[in-house]
């Protein structure tokens, strides 16, 4: 089937080459963009079951409102509120509380808290169910607006806007880097100028077809598209479809260099990389694809949204860069194509294969990369969708100013449902548990039956008594890994406190940012686990079928576990003990291991697929010798390009795509020269024994078949 697929591209380019070219335009033409794509302010990032959030809708059913509201106001001055300032602000709220003035959209009635030392005001903001999210952040700016002095505002729906506008202000900038750094890596590997605009244009082609069928297909489902998703698209296309190209490249100006024609040294490198490319590709999409494991909305469209993304790139490079190599030939390596390669250091590598050279370099390295991997011991994970902002953002600058004031977790308390009969009528009671709260490890303050001057019942209080309410504000910023700790560990006391306050029969739920985020944390770690196995098994079917034995893909997948591992816990390590950050963003690490694990197997197919080509006519430990000095240099220009792409995610200044960007970075970095350039080779040569038996076995097979 490759040979076929080689003879045709090799001859067909000069209608496979506009047919591309016309795909894309029409792409642009006929389908949508991802632009438009948005979500509700933790839509896709939380799982649709959570606890949290059925007890939130209960709460509304009983009550007819919730005490939680996603967008805050606060107002600040460092040297307090003037009297004048404050009876301003206290008139706009009693007017809108009264339906008085000029009506503000869906806004029907607004909370505020005032400072002790009168410094900072937070005005929490109710809205009707029914407006939508656009208005309310218009109606908050409205009336942030209307203050005096103007307040600024913050809240988890500002936040997922604000990541939204961060990303798509970012993304040209992520995209012209990408794209200089991959025209320079390109420029200084074949010291010519068509090679990096060949890929220049072939990753161009791939992105603006993945990106609109994509954003048809979820136009088609009613879905949106996370905007998280497209940079990720940027890097990834742009790094694969170099990696790609560079194989074939390299093989095309190795066979010209020897005096091949052009078109019979293009089907020549078709026919030698197709077989790699095409499973390496199909590794990299079956992995992503196994997000659809998950419970996250944000990784069910991640998943198929990047699977789709590699098989387009893997038929655009497949196709359209062959075709242009058959119709240009030498002229692609103008002025560098006599330029000698240098010398492989087979030595080196006889070296490093022999017995027990190659059984002291796994293990040194595994143990190196073990010891990277304790970095994970210390992992925690939070949300930092107002904390990862930068520090000009709105929403960012009003948390710090709501802190001054007040404990951190003002803007985002969490609240307290208490379910049982007559519980309503047991106020005493009530009011002893919410000291006894009040008195617990990180909580600053308690609002509910207690709260002086008293506030009348029915707020707290159930009209048919049968349950009751009250919110908690917790020390630290309501979606930190250590309020989530305080949750967590409220939430085991719980029943002491209520045998304690006399309601031991009370049904006691939570709701909020920080119960949802402790909702969302549990589902991770248990998605975690699910999608790692479906990771793993496809990884290591293919790698299976591909190498056609079973013990080789083992050994592999579990030296490219080892790799994720490792940089995960160097990404730990960095974020949390260097820069002293409390967490890390919970789906970093999921998403970034499933992207590493299947870009280590494709890294894999690339160095063992050709070792396993040489294999078939000298014996393995030569087979290595010969092979991997060749493609150490295609590799490590490959994996510099792949992890430069990621890292330059570090230049949307959100903590999410920073902490993504280095995780991958790393990843990739270590893949290439520590995984696939010495500790593959090593582990192939320490089990050759067994490996070259089934070589021989195989070559034996083929003797006797052509006989």
């Amino acid at each position: 089937m490759t040979r076929a697929l080689a003879f045709l591209v090799a001859r067909l380019g000069f209608l496979l080459v506009p047919a591309w070219i016309a795909a894309a335009i029409a792409a642009v033409v006929y389908l949508p963009s991802i632009e438009q794509g948005g979500g509700s302010p933790l839509g896709g990032l939380v799982p649709g079951n959570a606890p949290a959030l059925h007890t939130q809708e209960r709460e509304v059913g009983i009550f007819g409102n919730s005490l939680l509201t996603p967008i805050v106001v606060v107002q600040h001055a460092p040297r307090g509120l003037t009297k004048v300032e404050l009876r301003k602000t206290a008139l706009l709220d009693a007017r809108i509380d009264r339906h008085r003035g000029p009506p503000l959209t869906g806004l029907r009635l607004v909370a505020p808290l005032v400072s002790q030392n009168r410094a900072t005001v937070v005005t929490y903001l109710y809205f009707a169910p029914t407006t939508s999210e656009s208005d309310q952040l218009s109606t908050a700016q409205r009336f942030a607006n209307r203050l005096d002095p103007p307040g600024l505002r913050t809240g988890a729906l500002l936040a997922r806007q604000t990541e939204f506008d961060q990303i798509q202000r970012s993304l040209p900038w992520v995209t012209a880097a990408t794209v200089l750094l991959i025209a320079l890596i390109l420029a200084l590997t074949f010291r010519a100028v068509v090679p990096p605009l060949l890929v220049l244009a072939t990753a161009g082609i791939a992105y603006t077809i993945a990106v609109r069928l994509l954003a048809w297909l979820a136009e088609e489902r009613h879905q949106t598209v996370p905007k998280e998703v497209e940079p990720v698209l940027v890097a990834l296309l742009l790094g694969l479809v170099t990696d790609y190209s560079i194989f074939f490249l390299a093989g095309m100006r190795r066979r010209l260099a020897a005096g091949e024609g052009r078109v019979h040294a293009a089907d020549g490198t078709a026919r030698e990389n197709l077989p790699i490319i095409l499973v390496a590709g199909l590794v990299v999409a079956l992995g992503s694809l196994s997000l659809v494991a998950g419970h996250l909305e944000i990784f069910r469209a991640f998943g198929p949204g990047m699977a789709l993304a590699v098989i387009v790139a893997l038929a655009v490079a497949t196709t359209f860069v062959p075709g242009v190599l058959a119709l240009l030939g030498p002229a692609v390596f103008w002025p560098s194509l006599g330029r000698a390669d240098k010398p492989p250091r087979r030595r080196l590598w006889h070296a490093l294969t022999a017995r027990p050279v190659s059984g002291i370099v796994a293990l040194a390295l595994a143990a190196g990369l073990v010891a990277c991997c304790a970095g994970l011991l210390h992992l925690h994970l939070g949300f930092t969708i107002v904390r990862g902002q930068p520090p000009g953002a709105e929403v960012k600058r009003a948390q710090v100013h709501a802190q001054a004031g007040f404990a951190a977790g003002i803007t985002a308390p969490t609240e307290v449902l208490l379910q049982s009969p007559g519980i309503g009528r047991r106020v005493p009671a009530l009011e002893r548990l919410e000291a006894e709260v009040a008195r617990e490890p990180g909580i600053a303050q308690v609002l509910g039956p207690h709260t002086r001057p008293r506030i009348a019942l029915p707020l707290f209080v159930s009209k048919r008594g049968g349950t009751a309410r009250f919110v908690a504000v917790l020390r630290k910023e309501a979606l930190d890994a250590e309020a989530i700790a305080i949750l967590r560990r409220l939430r085991g006391h719980m029943p002491t406190l209520l045998r304690r306050a006399g309601l031991p029969n009370a049904h006691v739920a939570y709701a909020g940012d920080t119960a949802l985020a402790e909702d969302t944390v549990a589902a991770v770690r248990s998605d975690g686990v699910r999608v790692g196995i479906a990771v793993a098994l496809v990884n290591l079917v293919l790698l299976a079928l591909f190498l056609r034995t079973l013990l080789a893909p083992l050994y592999l997948l579990a030296a490219s576990v080892l790799a994720v591992g490792a940089s995960l816990g160097v990404t730990t390590w960095v974020m949390q003990s260097l820069l002293h950050h409390d967490d890390v963003t919970y789906y970093v690490p999921f998403a970034a291991a499933v992207l590493l694990l299947s870009l280590g197997s494709d890294y894999n197919v690339f160095v063992v697929g050709r070792i396993w080509q040489s294999a078939r006519r000298l014996p393995l430990r030569e087979a290595i010798a010969d092979t991997a000095p060749r493609t150490s240099s295609t590799i490590t220009t490959a994996g510099l390009t792949l992890a430069g792409s990621f890292g330059l995610l570090a230049l949307i200044p959100l903590r999410p795509m920073r902490e993504l960007a280095l995780a991958l970075a790393t990843g990739i970095l270590l893949d290439t020269f520590v995984v696939r350039s010495l500790l593959v080779p090593s582990l192939l040569a320490l089990f050759r024994g067994r490996e070259q038996r089934r070589h021989a076995t195989s070559r034996d097979g083929e003797a006797a078949l052509h006989e």
